[in-house]
């Protein structure tokens, strides 16, 4: 093999080592980075999740990550930078030009806020019906027998009578929009579910509440604005006592002891529990929803009823399935309109139901009246 030959080889080998040599020195370096921006970046981390300024020392973080740092902290938004031509910049550090990359872990729900209930459809006859107004007809008195003798003169017909309650039909709506923009970009999980849900739990609150204290104006006349019930004192002028319980059990009719129960707030029943004394045997309180709370051995249903103050009336007792009725027209109609507003990209909801309530025997519940 010739010098000449013997030489290339050599060169051509030494050129290979040193694009070895450098191809390591590269390969070092971009380890050595790459490590650099994964301790920044844990760094980072860590001081988001410690609401804390991350440490620069020896991490070489820059003013703009101190800047995203700071934003998401204390929602504090850096002033507006300039270069030297006047022209801003597009930063992280300038949130309304380029903004953050940086998200927040957004949760794609929504917590919905809980409402006590009046579950009157509970305890009450529900009818449906097919027209506006509902006519229900109802016992008055029945028919009158009387004892005789063997030869005696027997009476004349004695015939039951009978009354109509009429119950008018009522409607109730409820109208939302949303955005289709929303709508589209929105990351919240079925936010049209949501807005669906949260009507139809509108409906439900405020139809119950009706049924308990509506004034008989466009809606039901409740249970409690009936003039036509019958009330006892509590005998206080502003307070509860125990006696004018054992009087409610004696102002209904026997037959309606069957299926009666006491109706009223929450915090009523707690003042009659403190009037009883809360290890009493006349009072349960409900420890599950399988133990109902108690008094004097009938369930309590709670409902949305008026406070305990002078002049209110803050429980019923008595049969109320067989005292108020219901009726319902139609259920709950869901109408989703995207014409109405469409020139203003917005989409509406209506929500609409119809539905009646009226006492209709007031001989089988009495009211307890906040009074001396």
């Amino acid at each position: 093999m010739s010098t000449e030959v013997i030489q290339v080889a050599n060169d051509l080998k030494t050129g290979i080592e040193g694009l070895v040599s450098d191809f390591k020195s590269m390969k070092q370096a971009q380890e050595s980075e790459y490590k650099r921006l994964t301790d920044a970046v844990a760094e980072l981390q860590r001081a988001s999740q410690l609401h804390m300024e991350p440490a620069s020392k020896g991490m070489q973080v820059s003013d703009g990550t101190k800047a995203m740092i700071g934003y998401l902290r204390t929602g504090n938004a850096p002033e507006i930078q300039y270069d030297q031509n006047g022209i801003k910049s597009a930063t992280v550090s300038n949130p309304p030009n380029g903004g953050y990359f940086a998200l927040p872990d957004f949760q794609a729900r929504v917590i919905e806020r809980m409402y006590n209930l009046s579950p009157m459809r509970q305890i009450c006859e529900v009818i449906t019906v097919n027209g506006n107004i509902a006519m229900l007809p109802y016992e008055v008195s029945p028919p009158q027998g009387t004892w005789v003798g063997e030869t005696q003169k027997r009476p004349d017909p004695s015939d039951a009578k009978i009354g109509i309650a009429q119950i008018p039909v009522n409607e109730y709506v409820v109208k939302t929009s949303i955005s289709n923009t929303l709508l589209e970009d929105s990351n919240l999980i079925g936010i049209e579910d949501y807005l669906t849900n949260a009507a139809s739990n509108a409906i439900d609150r405020d139809i119950g509440d009706a049924f308990v204290s509506g004034d008989g104006h466009n809606k039901p006349l409740g249970l409690y604005a009936d003039p036509r019930l019958e009330t006892i004192n509590t005998g206080a002028a502003s307070a509860v006592t125990v006696d004018c319980l054992y009087e409610a059990l004696a102002s209904v009719p026997n037959d309606a002891l069957r299926n009666a129960r006491w109706t009223m707030s929450m915090a009523t029943f707690i003042q009659f529990v403190k009037e009883f004394g809360k290890d009493s045997t006349y009072v349960n309180m409900p420890m599950s929803e399988s133990i109902p709370a108690r008094i004097l051995g009938y369930p309590v249903t709670f409902i949305n009823a008026p406070a305990v103050a002078a002049g209110n009336i803050i429980a019923t007792f008595g049969d109320h399935r067989n005292a108020y009725k219901i009726v319902q027209r139609l259920g709950l109609q869901y109408q989703r309109d995207p014409y109405t507003g469409a020139d203003d990209n917005m989409v509406i909801t209506r929500f609409r139901t119809r539905v009646g309530g009226q006492m209709v025997m007031p001989e089988s519940v009495v009211g307890i009246k906040v009074g001396a």
